[in-house]
């Protein structure tokens, strides 16, 4: 009944549908459904399960505070590990710095695969010169590596 009802109430959460499409773009071919987040107080604004196949991940976003709020996305495997990592926006208002111009950020995404909360150390995150969109990756990364632990036993 409880499962029933945060599915329930997480669908009518009008990100609920533009989350679930983010992450069936990140991993195709995927099956996503809201779970509950009981105990989660942090950055993290929505846990999915995904399962392609016979696998299942589990999808955080979280919308952690940098210049602004930064939405940021990640699936991670049953051991807790990153597989992908997106965000809405790298650099907040890069167009003001040419010094981004030249940032991979599929290289920078690809830096988080196969992080778990005992490998990522926050340098993972670092952006040069952009301090603050460095510490919303940061933190959103800390947040959903503790809120993993909250709802992998189901709870």
């Amino acid at each position: 009944a409880v499962v029933a009802e945060a599915t329930a109430a997480a669908a009518t959460n009008p990100k609920v549908d533009a989350e679930i499409k983010k992450f069936t773009t990140m991993l195709k071919d995927s099956t996503v459904t809201p779970k509950s987040m009981d105990g989660v107080f942090s950055t993290v604004t929505g846990v999915y399960e995904i399962k392609l196949g016979e696998e299942t991940y589990i999808g955080i976003v979280s919308r952690s505070y940098g210049y602004e709020i930064m939405g940021v996305y990640y699936i991670l495997d049953a051991n807790g590990a990153i597989v992908k990592m997106t965000a809405d926006e790298i650099i907040f208002h890069a167009e003001y710095f040419a010094t981004f111009a030249g940032l991979d950020e599929g290289a920078y995404k690809n830096g988080f695969v196969g992080l778990t909360k005992d490998t990522f150390d926050g340098s993972a995150a670092m952006i040069a010169t952009a301090t603050m969109s460095s510490e919303g990756v940061k933190s959103a990364t800390n947040d959903i590596f503790a809120a993993f632990e909250l709802v992998k036993g189901g709870a």
